[in-house]
């Protein structure tokens, strides 16, 4: 499993690389324009950062998705499935590699943000009343939410649950238009079609759910749906790889 998680980042590295690469340019660009005084550089850096940390995530997220769907319809699908792995061991692999490249990404620009907000305040003599703020935000969460660890935890597991779902489901609705629509040219158009109905049904379904009587039986109760959704999701789209592309 973990050679072919190495596998399939290298296939996606260069676009990772590019974001990273990309990013800490802005970051020196905002570094001279904060500390040589310089407002167009800063407020230019800052602006092109908040848009790279917007859509970088989702770029590697979907160069992941794009990498599946170019091994489910083309010729190059016939040497993955010729290596000595099954086919739940290829998604297996495609799917951590992409939620795990995504989170890392998404952690990396949130510390980066805060690390730059952080300097923004401390370089105008403003820091004291950046930590106030950080502090009365908190009251009012902690005033309804006493951020206990159980809660921290299950809050946190259920993110993941539904970062991993959210990944699944969009292989599932790949590898279905690829089963169904391979070497057609909508069959890209179709797979992201299903991926919003699916997830709308998926939505419509946890809305039934009863409301659970506290914080950590409702996260709980939302990471295990998210779970189910994830093994069934799995199970289906190895399935079809095994049944319709797999040599």
């Amino acid at each position: 499993m973990l050679q072919l998680m190495k596998y399939e980042f290298r296939k996606t590295r260069t676009t990772k690389l590019v974001v990273v690469g990309l990013t800490l340019l802005l970051q020196i660009m905002f570094m001279f324009g904060l500390y040589g005084n310089n407002e167009q550089w800063m407020s230019t850096g800052a602006g092109l950062l908040i848009f790279v940390a917007t859509f970088g995530v989702i770029i590697i997220g979907l160069q992941s998705l794009l990498t599946l769907h170019k091994d489910m319809s083309t010729k190059q699908s016939y040497m993955l499935f010729m290596t000595p792995n099954s086919s739940y061991k290829i998604l297996g692999a495609k799917v951590l590699e992409c939620s795990l490249s995504m989170l890392l990404m998404a952690v990396f620009f949130g510390a980066l943000g805060f690390l730059d907000v952080t300097l923004l305040f401390g370089k105008f003599g403003q820091l004291d009343q950046l930590l106030e703020f950080f502090r009365s935000v908190m009251k009012q969460f902690t005033d309804q939410i006493h951020f206990t660890s159980p809660e921290i935890i299950s809050f946190c597991g259920m993110l993941l649950c539904s970062w991993l779902a959210t990944v699944v489901t969009a292989a599932f609705s790949d590898v279905f238009a690829c089963s169904l629509l391979n070497g057609k040219k909508f069959a890209g158009l179709a797979a992201f079609a299903l991926f919003v109905v699916l997830n709308m049904v998926f939505g419509w379904i946890s809305g039934l759910i009863p409301p659970a009587g506290t914080f950590v039986a409702a996260m709980l109760i939302s990471g295990g749906v998210s779970l189910i959704i994830t093994a069934v999701m799995y199970f289906a789209t190895a399935f079809m790889m095994d049944r319709y592309l797999s040599v």
